[in-house]
């Protein structure tokens, strides 16, 4: 894992360079109410496995809860 901000760290599982720029993963472990700041994509999809916990997602103008599983 690489380290980022205070409880969160990243790890590259899958990099564009292995998939001809077609996509990337990115495994992140974030501790509890410490998430990723707001940011937006302006060409690409983003794509989110939650694994364990849940996620505060914002799409749009609105906030979805996505538990574990989704």
């Amino acid at each position: 894992m690489i380290a980022g901000d205070t409880g969160r760290t990243f790890k590259i599982r899958t990099s564009v360079t292995e998939t001809e720029r077609a996509y990337s993963i990115l495994e992140f472990v974030v501790d509890p109410r410490n998430g990723l700041n707001k940011y937006f994509h302006k060409n690409e999809d983003a794509h989110f496995i939650i694994l364990e916990g849940s996620l505060h997602v914002g799409v749009g103008d609105r906030i979805l809860d996505a538990p574990a599983g989704t």
